[in-house]
């Protein structure tokens, strides 16, 4: 074509670059060796993030035929770990807690810079590129680096590069192996490994430098002093503390993609009276492949950043084997629906004064809108500084009544809570001052009470036993002060929208906070006071420390009292049997003084709480209160003198 000669220097560019890295050695076959096949793989790539724009670079890639590998010769291991979702932004929250700068880097020709290890791969080059020796034999290329399309280039590239990081003094964490942690005198940082595309946050400039010439050292690199997009999903760094992600690239790419008119009228991305069956007929192969391709698109923008459609999407998804003319109008509504809403973004937010804490939604719709019946799952997990992971999925089995689905959306729910969890833990451990995680049990509030009496009452009926070993579970970590289990009312569980569609007027009013931060400070720890049988007033009094009861509701205990300031007993609380302890311990942000606002102490107290303890509160005002007590305070923290 009329760029022949781009694509001419493009391919000597990469034959260069191969030679210059010494990815292979020219040699005669060995008698009884395989050759592996290569050819040249051409793309254009265009301005960035501009579909349809004129090209901007010519890029050849050399690449082995890998389906031609033999396990056991050619390879054993080819899984590489990349990160996951919810690790990227969970990594967002914590450089907006902390006011972490933000940058990203690309490794070029990444893997042709990691050793191919003891594998021994030869090559054959494809035609217009063969090398012949002064006899006229042709050569064959020992691999000495990974080459692109062999199966274990991404892993061997991984360990190189972790290996490095290692060296470097971060620290792998074991929940997410592409997460790494650094605590130096200069500053912290976090990095986020995605193949060869690298995220990270730091604390100050010096350390950005340091990391950005350590790796220069090694790869070929190109960095990105102000990140706008990682892996696809769009950020945008409004302040220190402000940190906003979009999937807005992804939804344009799909709405130019598969050519979708959009309609003003569409709020919602599914008709509330909607219900969905299986397609009698037989669907093309075209039709089977365009539903599927754009299935994929809808389920990545869901991933990235918009739970909104992921109830939507998923549902969807279930017949990609053989979709009918009424499933691809479902799916055209949701890319209409996103047309419509283009720009929406989770947001981050610092959440000043508290340690980072963790919070669920969870809940599970009974039946569903197909034929099948299942019941369908979806939790959100949150931390006070913004969303971090969500799930919508149709469970896997018929639940056979309401608390069956919804206990089994728990469970599962608070699996991933565990896992987020320990992995946000190590990540505190390897900032080390840098780091805040709070070590109260992490709430997960579900809208179904028996679910929640099942979690703390050892029960063995007909009905329940079939749920008897995830009982177990729940209670145990319940009991170890990891989790804790508390009813919602369903009007106020936002993971609702995860499990059914709903009428416009209850996603027109919900659907907003998925994206906002806001609230999260003020609505959810009102939520969690509910939960702990504590109702919070407009108005605030004025409290010193004497005893407190659980069974007394905040009502009775600071009615009649009118004063606007909490009075503390110097640094001091009284507990019980007499002991006493300094309030910074329990609440890390406290600053001393003997002054506290109502919603610091609530919070102190819903934190005591949360880890259960022999914490003792009084109140005093213009009569006199009943107690309220808690159970059980995590000893590791605060060492108390139990009655």
């Amino acid at each position: 074509g009329i760029y022949w000669k781009y694509w001419e220097l493009a391919i000597n560019e990469e034959m260069t670059a191969q030679e210059h890295m010494n990815v292979y050695t020219l040699g005669r076959l060995h008698k009884g060796v395989k050759p592996m096949g290569c050819r040249m793989v051409l793309t254009v790539k265009n301005a960035r993030g501009h579909r349809g724009s004129e090209p901007v670079h010519w890029k050849a890639r050399l690449c082995a035929q890998g389906f031609h590998a033999i396990w056991g010769e050619h390879h054993t291991d080819t899984c590489s770990p990349v990160a996951r979702v919810s690790s990227v932004r969970a990594t967002i929250a914590i450089c907006a807690q902390h006011g972490f700068g933000m940058s990203s880097s690309d490794v070029k020709t990444a893997f042709l810079a990691a050793p191919v290890g003891e594998s021994q791969i030869w090559i054959r080059f494809p035609e217009g590129l063969k090398y012949y020796d002064d006899e006229g034999v042709e050569l064959y290329g020992h691999l000495n680096r990974s080459l692109y399309g062999i199966s274990q280039a991404p892993l061997n590239f991984y360990r190189h590069l972790s290996a490095i990081l290692l060296k470097l003094g971060f620290v792998m964490h074991l929940m997410d192996e592409c997460m790494f942690t650094l605590e130096s005198k200069l500053g912290g940082m976090v990095v986020n490994i995605f193949v060869d595309d690298i995220l990270y946050g730091s604390s100050c400039v010096e350390v950005k430098r340091w990391f950005q010439e350590s790796l220069s050292k090694h790869y070929d690199m190109k960095h990105f002093e102000e990140v706008d997009a990682f892996i696809g999903i769009g950020i945008n760094h409004l302040s220190p503390h402000h940190i906003e992600l979009n999937m807005s690239r992804h939804i344009i790419g799909g709405l130019d993609t598969f050519d979708i008119k959009l309609k003003a009228s569409i709020k919602t991305p599914m008709d509330y009276n909607i219900t969905t069956t299986r397609h009698e007929g037989e669907a093309s192969n075209l039709e089977v492949s365009k539903y599927r391709s754009m299935i994929g698109t809808l389920m990545y923008i869901a991933t990235g950043g918009r739970p909104d459609i992921a109830f939507a999407t998923s549902l969807c998804s279930q017949f990609m084997l053989n979709p009918s003319a009424e499933h691809f109008v479902m799916v055209n509504r949701i890319f209409q629906y996103l047309g419509n809403c283009v720009h929406k973004a989770l947001v981050y937010k610092q959440c000043v004064g508290q340690p980072f804490y963790m919070f669920a939604m969870v809940d599970a719709s009974y039946g569903s809108v197909t034929e099948e019946a299942r019941s369908h799952t979806g939790f959100m997990l949150w931390s006070n500084v913004g969303l971090i992971h969500y799930k919508s999925v149709a469970q896997k089995t018929l639940a056979t009544s309401a608390s069956s689905a919804e206990m089994r959306a728990a469970f599962h729910c608070g699996k991933d809570v565990l896992s987020i969890r320990a992995l946000l833990r190590e990540v505190a451990v390897g900032l080390g001052r840098f780091g805040n995680f709070s070590q109260l049990a992490s709430l997960i509030l579900v809208d179904n009470s028996a679910t929640v009496q099942l979690t703390r009452t050892p029960r063995n009926t007909e009905k329940s036993r079939h749920w008897l070993m995830a009982m177990r579970w729940m209670r145990q970590f319940q009991e170890l002060g990891h989790l804790r289990f508390a009813w919602i009312a369903g009007k106020d569980n936002l993971s609702d929208l995860l499990t059914k569609p709903v009428v416009p007027s209850i996603w027109a009013f919900w659907s907003p906070y998925f994206f906002l931060a806001d609230w999260l400070k003020k609505y959810v720890s009102e939520m969690v006071m509910d939960q702990l049988g504590v109702k919070v007033e407009s108005w605030v009094p004025s409290v010193t420390v004497t005893e407190l009861s659980v069974d007394a509701s905040m009502e009775d205990v600071l009615g009649g009292v009118q004063t606007n300031e909490l009075e503390l007993p110097g640094m001091e609380t009284v507990i019980s049997g007499g002991g006493r302890v300094d309030t910074a311990q329990i609440w890390p942000g406290m600053q001393q003084a003997s002054l506290l606002t109502t919603s610091e102490v609530l919070d102190m107290f819903q934190e005591l709480h949360s880890v259960g303890g022999c914490l003792l509160f009084g109140l005093t005002g213009q009569r006199s209160t009943p107690s309220l007590e808690c159970d059980a305070l995590d000893a590791s923290r605060v060492q108390l003198l139990r009655l």
